[in-house]
């Protein structure tokens, strides 16, 4: 229904899968106790399963006769059972329902053996609950809601590396650490299209193309349009990073790093936007009934804080390519229907280009603040003076929106903006150095991008870093 993209290389540095000799017998392999999976000095630890890409789910998922399917060892294992990945290539999985496990007081885990290397040579689709997986790589991400109280939730996913992901009407999800890049929305090689937009001949989508029903190819958080009145809710992305997120065709594929089309209460915190063609964030509610059997309604309940939104790039097929600077907002909110943006906090973030409110219509706004930001000033995307919008201790280049308490500085003030080489960290002269007071809890952030504890000076550092 939307989209995400596509690019990665799954012939990264991945260990060969062991042989069924090397295994071993029915015990946990030595060293175990005490540093993955901590449990006393006896270690009574979670109980185990294990998967290869060499096993059968005929067996029982031991460690001497391991399982094959991610969903298999989901349906054997107990609540809070860890499933130990062998290392080697596996195929693409997908994780059903199990209504069993829809109430479970502990998580099903899924990381591989310690120093082990794993990939999926292709996507990882759940719709499972309370899960959690770690530290692999894929190609695709896809948290999928199904209609009614058995749709995803509770489910974490720790540093996976992907191409994109896409987040459907489910709720509890979170996106912790990990990479999300690079991806690129293209045509097969031999179609009708100019070769320049065909997909490299060593993509994984040079044969099919990574485009239209071929290929989901934008990172997306959003209802599903054959589900009324489900939305995602409680989403949470947190020290990641999403970018190349790039198009061979933009006009008829178009993308940028992360689409939010509605649901609510989600918080994107301590995450790298970079060199993502056209925007970082858009926000927009594109729904109707003709598409989609109703219109959802805006996204709301936001909190964007302590983000690095770095400035958009262009298609790498454009004048300039994917190292030149698009000069677009890299957050632009995208009305419609008439609908305000409710319960936003934009605080704490560094921008190049900056914000946009009301990017392509006229906006509205219930409970919206922004503080404590620093970049391009939004101009007469300021709407300064509306009502239920307030602007508070940001740091702005070419001028201020208004607010009494804005600053205007005369350039940005990172260690490097350049494309390819950004770093928004703060110079030590920045006039962003302990400009917010703290004198509400909008104002007071207790750590910045970095993990360093808020304040470090007098004041707030504006912006996502605390320099000193």
């Amino acid at each position: 229904m939307l989209a995400r993209i596509a690019l990665l290389l799954v012939a990264a540095a991945v260990a060969a899968p062991a042989a069924a000799g090397d295994r071993g017998g029915a015990s946990p392999p030595p060293g175990r106790c005490g540093t993955q999976h901590p449990a006393g000095a006896n270690c009574p630890a979670a109980p185990l399963l294990y998967l290869s890409p060499t096993g059968s789910d005929a067996g029982p998922c031991t460690v001497a006769a391991p399982c094959a399917s991610f969903d298999h060892a989901y349906e054997t294992a107990t609540p809070g059972t860890h499933v130990e990945l062998e290392p080697g290539t596996y195929p693409g999985q997908t994780v059903g329902v199990d209504a069993s496990k829809l109430d479970a007081p502990a998580d099903v885990v899924f990381e591989p053996l310690p120093g082990a290397g794993v990939a999926l040579d292709g996507d990882l689709v759940v719709y499972g609950s309370h899960l959690v997986f770690r530290d692999f790589r894929l190609h695709k991400l896809v948290s999928q809601g199904t209609a009614g109280p058995a749709t995803s939730h509770d489910v974490v996913f720790e540093d996976l590396h992907g191409e994109s992901f896409d987040i459907g009407p489910n709720y509890e999800i979170t996106l912790k650490g990990g990479d999300w890049g690079p991806s690129l929305a293209c045509y097969p090689e031999g179609s009708d299209h100019p070769p320049a937009t065909w997909c490299p001949s060593w993509s994984p989508y040079a044969l099919t193309g990574n485009y239209g029903n071929n290929g989901d190819w934008e990172n997306h958080i959003g209802p599903d349009g054959t589900i009324p009145n489900q939305w995602p809710r409680q989403i949470l992305i947190d020290g990641t990073r999403i970018h190349d997120q790039n198009s061979t065709d933009l006009d008829a594929m178009h993308t940028g790093g992360l689409f939010l089309i509605s649901g609510g209460e989600i918080t994107i915190r301590n995450t790298i936007f970079q060199q993502d063609a056209v925007y970082d964030l858009q926000v927009q509610d594109f729904s109707n009934p003709d598409c989609c059997g109703m219109t959802f309604g805006p996204v709301h309940d936001v909190v964007l804080e302590n983000n690095w939104f770095e400035a958009p790039v262009r298609g790498v097929n454009d004048p300039g390519g994917d190292s030149f600077d698009d000069q677009q907002p890299e957050v632009q909110l995208d009305p419609r229907h008439g609908a305000c943006w409710s319960n936003w906090l934009i605080r704490f973030n560094s921008f190049t280009n900056g914000l946009a409110l009301g990017f392509d219509g006229e906006p509205c706004f219930d409970n919206v603040r922004v503080v404590g930001n620093v970049g391009g000033v939004p101009g007469w995307q300021c709407f300064a003076g509306a009502p239920g919008l307030t602007w508070e201790y940001n740091a702005w280049t070419g001028g201020t929106c208004g607010g009494s308490t804005d600053i205007a500085i005369p350039s940005l003030p990172y260690v490097d903006a350049r494309i390819g080489h950004e770093n928004y960290h703060l110079r030590g002269d920045s006039p962003a150095i302990d400009l917010v007071p703290g004198s509400d809890d909008d104002q007071r952030l207790a750590t910045d991008i970095d993990g360093q504890s808020r304040p470090r000076g007098s004041g707030w550092d504006a912006g996502s870093d605390e320099l000193r």
